[in-house]
């Protein structure tokens, strides 16, 4: 957990990411995407945070909301995993 995480310009990121950025362990991250308390997409065996409500839960902004597009999530399946 030693290195900081660049959000600026990304959509998604790892669930280790998460972690860093949160400040927990990769474990307490990938529970707390099964959980339901992350916002994540899977794609195919992957599993990715969306950068976007991170940011809101955690009252950061790292880039204009003008410039996040609105229609990328509709090429993906989201769902919480539960």
């Amino acid at each position: 957990m030693g290195h900081r995480v660049d959000l600026t310009g990304r959509y998604t990121i790892t669930v280790e990411e998460a972690a860093q950025v949160l400040g927990v362990s990769r474990n307490a991250a990938y529970q707390a995407a099964n959980d339901g308390e992350l916002d994540v997409i899977r794609v195919g065996r992957r599993i990715l945070v969306l950068v976007a409500p991170l940011e809101r839960r955690l009252g950061i902004t790292t880039r204009a909301a003008s410039d996040r597009p609105t229609n990328v999530i509709s090429l993906v399946s989201v769902r919480r995993i539960a």
